[in-house]
């Protein structure tokens, strides 16, 4: 259940704060909100993680803040190669309209206004309390202020941007359980809001592997679908959206993967099972022809991949027809095999073969791995930005994920996340 926060003081401050800048920007925000906040935010701060990776720039971005007006004017007039011409879409007008709004928030949260208002004033507008809403500065107060704007103004026409901002927000407090809360209110106003699903899956996903509930699986898989034929938004480019689904469709294709089959009806055979009463259409193991590595599906749902001198990778595959689609890794999603007796065929031609099977003899078995020698009375790793990745996979190992973000590539351990731009260390959190 979420946790309301009310703090009536400091939030009619806030409002009376806000109503003022709002009423003067009035015009402004009327284009900028429905047209420009999607990517840079409501209050001008891109906070959507997503967003930052594609470059996507805040209001207060010193590359955009030492912009003349009449360059900005031309950039969304004509579009960049980040961002679509409005040329056509809005007038002259409304571009300039936006653009003083947009620099009005720039400078609003570069310095911040001080609070000596007075409070008694009118009621706020709508309007003006989700203004003050999403303006707050303290991330939790700023959830708690959205949360009140949604149960004050249920129908209100801000609420699809409302909970775009509050799952963001959320997101960025590592709170998953609110997030992903906020992400399905979202799909609810918007069943095809691309960033509620893309949160909605990647959050599930890592419910689904720790919990392995059903429930949660399908859902996941669900909305990988439904991720997977979204058309491309009016607003992108070709470019853009060609970034946009190169980081998506790993996950929505991941998620499609942990589906687990429905319940068979009486008198009918599980999924995967041989229709003549035989062994399951996969079980066991199956080793790559080379040697160089295993599949093993462990259950009806679960399989592990090993390759000699890397961690064991946990993941889920499903069955369909001659089919067997592994989600194993990102790298796996989706990845499709054809069955062949007791061979599984892939895409890219290589054969694996099932351990005790009268085809192994072409296969040779994994080598046994050693167990690692006890670790030394070592000091713990360091890292530092500019170490290239060799180094740090030397200090860490192999990461438990890996990422591609345009130009960077980001290494998931359990409790650190390094990003490399140009194969050199550039953030460590």
């Amino acid at each position: 259940m979420t946790k309301m926060i009310r703090c009536p003081v400091v939030l009619a401050a806030v409002i009376t704060l806000a109503c003022a800048a709002a009423s003067s920007q009035s015009a402004g925000s009327a284009t900028y909100i429905p047209k420009c906040a999607g990517c840079h935010g409501v209050n001008g701060i891109v906070a959507s993680e997503f967003m930052r990776s594609r470059g996507t720039p805040s209001a207060t971005d010193p590359n955009i803040m030492s912009l003349s007006a009449k360059q900005m004017f031309n950039s969304v007039k004509n579009g960049t190669p980040g961002m679509p011409p409005f040329k056509g879409r809005l007038t002259d007008a409304e571009i300039m309209n936006a653009l003083s709004y947009f620099r009005e928030l720039g400078t609003r949260a570069s310095a911040p206004m001080s609070q000596t208002q007075s409070s008694n004033q009118s009621a706020p507008s709508e309007s003006c309390v989700f203004v003050a809403a999403y303006s707050q500065s303290d991330s939790r107060a700023k959830a708690a202020a959205l949360e009140s704007f949604l149960q004050t103004y249920p129908q209100s026409v801000n609420r699809k941007a409302a909970l775009n901002i509050l799952m963001n927000t959320y997101s960025g407090l590592n709170d998953d359980e609110n997030a992903l809360g906020a992400a399905k209110r979202g799909l609810q106003v918007d069943p095809n809001d691309e960033n509620a699903i893309f949160v909605a899956v990647e959050i599930e996903i890592t419910e689904c592997n720790s919990t392995d509930e059903a429930e949660v699986c399908n859902d996941a898989a669900a909305l990988g679908q439904r991720g997977l034929s979204l058309s491309k938004p009016s607003v992108y480019t070709d470019d853009n959206w060609r970034k946009t689904i190169a980081v998506t469709y790993p996950y929505y294709r991941s998620a499609i993967a942990l589906a687990r089959p429905a319940s068979p009806a009486p008198d009918q055979p599980a999924s995967g099972a041989a229709q003549d009463g035989g062994r399951p259409a996969v079980s066991g193991k199956y080793n790559l022809e080379n040697g160089s590595a295993q599949i093993n599906f462990v259950t009806g749902t679960t399989c592990t991949i090993q390759v000699p001198g890397a961690p064991q990778i946990k993941g889920q595959y499903i069955v369909n027809g001659d089919t067997v689609t592994i989600g194993c890794t990102l790298s796996m999603a989706g990845l499709d095999f054809k069955i062949q007796g007791d061979k599984l065929i892939a895409g890219n031609g290589q054969v694996w073969v099932r351990e005790g099977s009268s085809m192994e003899s072409a296969a040779v078995p994994l080598p046994e791995i050693a167990p690692p020698p006890p670790p030394a009375d070592t000091p713990p790793p360091e890292i530092s930005l500019g170490q290239t990745r060799d180094q740090v996979i030397a200090a860490f190992g192999q990461p438990t994920r890996i990422a591609k973000l345009g130009g960077k590539e980001i290494f998931y351990y359990k409790d650190m996340k390094v990003t490399f731009t140009n194969g050199k260390v550039s953030n460590v959190d």
